[in-house]
């Protein structure tokens, strides 16, 4: 059974989405999954977390076009 990286997304220091993906997901997946998650309202994200321990700091001053 192959390996599955859960990937959480969190705002306003809650899990507001969770991805999961047979690899880690590379920079620019993330930045356009933090986009659509704010594209439908889910909020700002702030924070992401995957099951191999990695954690990334979003920086909302930081836009991203």
């Amino acid at each position: 059974m192959p390996k599955i990286v859960t990937t959480d997304f969190f705002a306003n220091g809650k899990c507001v989405w969770r991805k999961e993906y047979p690899t880690t997901l590379t920079t620019e997946q993330i930045e356009k999954e933090v986009a659509y998650i704010a594209d439908i309202g889910y909020g700002t994200v702030e924070a992401v977390t995957d099951s191999t321990g990695r954690y990334i700091r979003i920086d909302p001053s930081q836009e991203t076009e």
